[in-house]
């Protein structure tokens, strides 16, 4: 069995805030601003809960439609079954990545307050990657005949669908502005 603390613990010293709270501070000292924009309304945490659950369920729907839609085009075209698989597997994810950050725009709308797409599209593909890497260090590759860890793997599970959603919706609401 992998080690799982050390790699969570890992994971949570990344980003740290500063005295300040206006910054961030990774681990080589590299200087993150976040808006601290006066005009733009603080969030609250049923619009927050509604962005996560919206990304979190946007996420399967968007991986099966896009995953489908690019088979489908592909085998259209004219390309093979095994190739039309591989191509299935990139459009599901990049429709999944994409689904999956439009959802804190459309629920976080308010009059004059816009966020950047593109920051939220970042923010799923960077959840994303914490996912794949959490799905790879519980993977029991049948090493270790009593691979257990009940708790532990289920806060994992559950952290694995939802860290794309996390990632959008942290990344959209922290390039929220006034225009």
């Amino acid at each position: 069995m992998k080690c799982p603390a050390l790699a969570i613990a890992a994971c949570l010293a990344c980003v740290t805030p500063d005295r300040a709270g206006a910054q961030w501070m990774t681990p080589m000292n590299v200087r993150l601003d976040v808006a601290t924009n006066a005009d733009v309304p603080s969030l609250n945490a049923p619009r927050v809960a509604g962005q996560i659950l919206g990304g979190t369920l946007a996420t399967p729907v968007s991986f099966v439609i896009g995953g489908f839609a690019t088979r489908t085009v592909a085998r259209f075209l004219g390309v093979g079954d095994d190739m039309a698989s591989r191509l299935a597997h990139v459009g599901g994810w990049s429709a999944a990545a994409l689904g999956t950050a439009a959802v804190p725009p459309l629920a976080g709308r308010q009059k004059g307050i816009h966020g950047s797409y593109s920051a939220a599209v970042g923010g799923a593909v960077v959840g994303g990657l914490l996912s794949w890497g959490i799905v790879k260090l519980f993977d029991d590759d049948g090493e270790s005949p009593d691979f257990r860890c009940h708790t532990l793997c289920t806060v994992a599970g559950l952290a694995v669908f939802v860290l794309p959603s996390v990632g959008a919706t942290v990344a959209w609401n922290a390039s929220r502005e006034r225009r």
